[in-house]
């Protein structure tokens, strides 16, 4: 499924900025959003571009050019920004229905870091059908959750800015994924390095076309190598029963990895009883990895796996740190 970058919201609240004569904060859903004074008022309809939307170049956008077009946290005036609001009426949306997902419409594609996006070359085939991608929603699109997890048992894990890989021993054949899909193995591939030096295949060979195992490739030509690791290696944070169509529970999952010698992301907190707000989760985030370098953000589960009628889907959501967006190109 298609992530909706823009969608009809509405002005849940406006707010002075102090020492800004011109702009104003607007809140919607979960997001804080720098606007014009005066351009919006609470309970308007808008048009609400998340972060990492890439706007066509065209003449309704030309104001973006100096930003190459791409929606990014950004900090004007001292306040946090994080997406842009638009005035429905000079796109020429009719349908003012919250939710409504008006991406195509606009012509508005996601942008991806040069890193994270795999070339076509190297693509051999789709994600087969009975594998989940690896995403995670932003707790601020879908503030719903939050009501979901209360009173919970739940974890939280740290996230890695890597490249996020799924794993697969299909019996006579490892299939190897990245976002896009199947990944061709060849010897520059940091999938199958990683995979190879982790000896993935060999710690799977038991569980053919039982168990997919989901985790982040990180270290050396990925993403700036974040971590500060000397080598390619494999952090777990999913493990999937492909018989059942299942994640496995935390326990599961931790004996899992434990019994196969893999290691997991970092896991911060565990059996917590969830009672936080979005600020409270927004603090958690902060930090660093031992490199140094701002941690990219948490990631919020139940320990016994929820279904969530927020998402239509797993309950599970990522809360990103505010300073390692600002300081992502």
């Amino acid at each position: 499924m298609e992530r909706a970058l823009a969608t009809i919201q509405t002005i849940q609240a406006i707010d002075p900025i102090p020492a800004a004569d011109r702009i104003e904060t607007a809140t919607v859903l979960g997001w804080k959003v720098v606007v014009q004074k005066g351009q919006f008022h609470p309970g308007d309809r808008c048009i609400f571009c998340e972060v990492d939307s890439l706007l066509p170049e065209r003449e309704a956008f030309e104001f973006m050019r100096p930003r190459g077009f791409r929606v990014k946290t950004t900090l004007l005036r001292g306040q946090l920004s994080q997406g842009l609001l638009l005035v429905p009426e000079d796109f020429s949306v009719q349908n003012l229905t919250v939710g409504t997902d008006v991406t195509k419409q606009l012509g508005i594609q996601q942008y991806r870091h040069p890193s994270e996006d795999d070339p076509d070359s190297e693509v051999i085939g789709p994600l087969p059908g009975f594998l989940p991608r690896t995403k995670e929603p932003r707790v601020q699109s879908f503030p719903g959750v939050l009501d979901e997890m209360q009173g919970l048992q739940c974890y939280i894990s740290t996230k890695l800015n890597g490249k996020s890989c799924t794993v697969y021993n299909a019996g006579s054949d490892l299939l190897v994924c990245g976002r896009r899909g199947q990944m061709l193995n060849h010897a520059d591939s940091p999938y199958w390095n990683a995979i190879a030096a982790y000896r993935l295949d060999q710690k799977l060979e038991s569980e053919a076309s039982h168990y997919a195992v989901q985790g982040e490739v990180v270290g050396p030509g990925i993403r700036g190598n974040q971590l500060g690791l000397d080598r390619l290696d494999f952090r777990c944070f999913n493990v999937y029963e492909v018989r059942h169509g299942r994640y496995l529970d935390y326990y599961d999952f931790v004996t899992f990895c434990y019994e196969h010698e893999l290691e997991t992301v970092p896991l911060e907190r565990v059996n917590l009883k969830f009672d936080f707000t979005l600020p409270e989760l927004l603090r958690m985030t902060e930090g660093n990895y031992d490199s140094g370098h701002p941690q990219e953000g948490i990631v919020v589960r139940p320990l016994v796996e929820q279904y969530s009628p927020t998402l239509k889907g797993r309950l599970s959501f990522k809360v990103l740190n505010d300073q390692h967006l600002l300081t992502e190109e």
